[in-house]
């Protein structure tokens, strides 16, 4: 779900990682403030509506939506680059990290 979101949102990893389930939970689109830029951005997660809705099934609206295993915070940047890179294994890929999710076009065009 974390490279799902990067590669159709073209959010940054820090900016992902804030995200909670009351952002995306029975919407086609939120609002967040980028946390790099402090520019304010309306995100488009129509194309995801199904994975999302199976992903936080059974969670509360204040739970992160990638969540340590160690209490109420998110996951941290390292975690999200070992999440990532084990999926580029899974593809046989050595190009992929959390600086490449915000290139949403070039991802779509790899993994089409």
């Amino acid at each position: 779900m974390l490279f799902l979101l990067g590669i159709n949102t073209g959010l940054r990893i820090s900016d992902l990682l804030r995200l909670k389930v009351s952002h995306v939970r029975n919407c086609d689109f939120f609002n967040l403030i980028e946390q790099k830029s402090e520019k304010k951005r309306e995100v488009d997660v129509r194309a995801l509506r199904g994975e999302i809705d199976d992903y936080i099934a059974g969670k509360g609206q204040e739970d992160y939506l990638f969540p340590s295993q160690k209490g109420g915070k998110p996951i941290t940047t390292v975690q999200a680059y070992r999440i990532l890179a084990d999926a580029a294994a899974f593809l046989d890929r050595d190009d992929v990290g959390t600086q490449t999710l915000p290139s949403t076009l070039r991802w779509r065009e790899v993994f089409a």
